[in-house]
């Protein structure tokens, strides 16, 4: 059996294959409570993409994370809680209305999205806490079922972020011994002692699913396929490395001997050293991948398809040495390869809807995915790397998923400003960059978008940041931005786009 990695095999259009459609986290744009949630403004971004006739929403990981990129991931199997909606949890009665007024209030006083999290977090502590207090007997019965079916790492998540609570934020290599170890006998005993700290984080972890089954449910109704990113690392000072310190390379005292990351490119002119601890590739290998495929499963639950993010790296992975303050001073070493991907093609029924997103183009990666029949992510900003194929829309197939900039920090526009009147750009493209962006450079995000939209991509994500022009992004604030306020600003121009290149969807 073969990946089909196609979004031919699009679960609610089967017979509709040119798409198109938007990338943007919850993150960026307002809401209610700062930035958008799982609630209400979820559906209303929906029905805008609806309106504009867009088929995808590429929402990037929604894990908690602590790298200033989001490049890793404090969690492989919980999602970020800060996420929930505040005011659907006051239909449910676990807040009231005071209380949701005042946490409307104090969010407002801040547009940074630290200070927001912040608060959030407070107002979901106290729903934690009041829980069995306020909720309905339903809603006792299913957090029930969700311990029970989540069981194989809730309780392990749940007490990791309890006892970071108690140890005044410390990571875990710095805890007593046998906490830190892993002991059994220690363990179980301190789970009794922390049970209401721990339910506690079950009950936020089960109301974020909850809201996540919801989201899935109402996109599903308007043939919204829902896209994210799987981030390969994760953080050292998470309870996946803590509960399985034998999968990476630590010493005796918890502390990485050799991490990821990766050499100088476009994305990382100085190279970057990731705070994660290398895999013990082999090790994981002994154990079929498990933690891996059931991270992939975990995404699947509420996602249709999945980018895999620096998918080289699970060719062969840059590996830095600790005591190295210079990234590129690292080197690649063999990492899962194809023994990972026929694991999690043997762990699945059905096609695994996965894409290949290169940091590099070589011969490597193109096996594999020529191997695995898998789609791949071609960033038109790469295509004027030298270290990157030089592929233009006009090369693009079917088996490819098209987008414009790297990411919310690099848009088109600043990065236009910085190559085009650079040394950067070699001499033998610049003819095809003119092609591909024109003269006039407030026209073009939307020339190269018109380049992608037409070209025989399976499918195209317009990053919100290039449709709306904008020369700089800044991940410590939200785009102050409503689902109405995008459809005056875009509606007509987008619509008729996606329509002109025969990508547009069923609209409302």
């Amino acid at each position: 059996m073969d990946f089909d990695f196609s979004f031919k095999s699009d679960p609610y259009e089967p017979n509709f294959q040119r798409k198109s459609g938007i990338s943007f986290g919850l993150r960026d744009v307002a809401g209610r409570f700062g930035y958008a949630d799982l609630g209400e403004i979820f559906s209303e971004w929906l029905a805008a993409l609806s309106h504009t006739g867009q088929t995808l929403w590429h929402i990037p990981s929604i894990h908690r994370s602590n790298n200033p990129q989001g490049l890793t991931i404090a969690h492989g199997l919980a999602f970020d809680e800060t996420l929930i909606s505040l005011a659907n949890l006051q239909t449910l009665g676990l807040l009231t209305e005071t209380e949701l007024a005042e946490a409307e209030e104090e969010i407002a006083s801040t547009r940074h999205i630290g200070e927001i999290t912040i608060l959030r977090r407070k107002y979901l502590d106290l729903v934690a806490d009041k829980f069995d207090d306020r909720a309905d007997k339903n809603l006792l019965a299913e957090l029930m079922s969700f311990e029970k079916n989540n069981e194989s790492w809730l309780r392990d998540y749940a007490l990791f972020y309890a006892l970071k609570h108690i140890f005044d934020g410390k990571p875990w290599w710095k805890w007593p011994e046998k906490i830190k170890d892993f002991d059994r006998k220690a363990i179980e005993a301190t789970r009794k002692q922390l049970s209401l700290q721990i339910r506690n984080a079950g009950i936020l972890q089960f109301l974020l699913h909850r809201q996540l089954e919801a989201a899935k449910a109402e996109a599903k109704k308007l043939s919204i396929i829902l896209v994210t990113d799987f981030k390969i690392y994760v953080e050292q000072d998470s309870p996946d490395v803590w509960t399985n310190q034998n999968l990476f390379f630590l010493d005796q005292a918890g502390q990485c001997t050799t991490v990821a990351g990766y050499p100088n490119s476009m994305l990382y002119p100085k190279g970057l050293k990731l705070d994660a601890p290398m895999y013990r590739w082999n090790r994981h290998r002994d154990t079929d991948y498990h933690w891996f495929i059931q991270r992939l499963k975990k995404e699947l639950q509420f996602f249709d398809h999945i980018i895999l993010e620096n998918f080289h790296e699970l060719l062969e992975s840059w590996e830095i040495p600790i005591a190295e303050s210079d990234p590129n001073q690292g080197r690649w070493v063999p990492s899962g390869g194809g023994s990972l991907f026929e694991k999690i093609k043997n762990s699945f029924e059905d096609h695994i809807p996965i894409i290949a997103s290169e940091t590099h183009s070589d011969f490597k990666s193109k096996r594999i995915m020529s191997r695995f029949n898998m789609a791949h992510l071609n960033v038109l900003q790469y295509a004027f790397d030298e270290k990157f194929a030089h592929e233009l829309p006009s090369d693009y197939n079917e088996t490819c998923i098209a987008t414009i900039s790297s990411s919310r920090e690099n848009p088109l526009i600043g990065w236009l400003n910085e190559y085009s009147n650079s040394s950067k750009l070699p001499k033998t493209m610049r003819k095809d960059f003119q092609e591909c962006f024109g003269s006039n450079i407030n026209e073009s995000s939307w020339r190269a978008i018109h380049k992608l939209l037409d070209s025989n991509a399976d499918a195209v994500l317009l990053p919100l940041y290039d449709l709306l022009q904008i020369t700089t992004g800044d991940s410590k604030t939200y785009l102050n931005l409503s689902p109405s306020e995008f459809l005056t600003k875009l509606k007509q121009r987008l619509l008729k786009a996606t329509k002109t290149a025969n990508r547009a969807g069923p609209r409302p």
